[in-house]
């Protein structure tokens, strides 16, 4: 059967993955603040941290039980340099993924393509990059 045989929360899982990465998310990281899922925070004065939210995608017609999620990233941050920095690593964490990785919560993560950015986007109050990616995602 080519079509995935469960519904997939991606975004909660590549936010469990990307809050595990200890060179993105933490104090002194580019990411301090981590990844969200659902709405902005309301006080991002410490740092940068990046807002998942998923914009299309659907299964892979050529694999078997594999979703494709196309996920947005807003990385956000009250100064353009941390959120430039915030928005770069997370970027570059994504290209780097080279093989399956296992997901908290099961699944594996079997590749990231169509990465689009960072685009800056600045809003009213908060400077904001969007990094967008294509999420091969296998269900446990």
């Amino acid at each position: 059967m080519p079509w995935p045989t469960t519904v997939l929360d991606a975004e909660g899982a590549i936010r469990t993955w990307i809050n595990a990465q200890p060179a993105l998310v933490g104090p002194g990281r580019p990411l301090p603040l981590g990844a969200h899922v659902g709405n902005p925070l309301r006080s991002p004065a410490r740092g940068p941290y990046v807002l998942l939210t998923r914009v299309g995608g659907g299964p892979d017609p050529g694999e078997v039980n594999v979703d494709q999620a196309r996920v947005s990233g807003s990385v956000y941050g009250m100064k353009k340099l941390p959120a430039a920095l915030g928005a770069a690593a997370y970027a570059n964490l994504l290209v780097a993924v080279a093989a399956p990785v296992a997901l908290v919560g099961g699944g594996r993560l079997l590749a990231v393509t169509d990465l689009s950015g960072p685009l800056y986007l600045p809003d009213v109050d908060e400077e904001r990059y969007v990094v967008d990616a294509l999420f091969h995602i296998q269900p446990a």
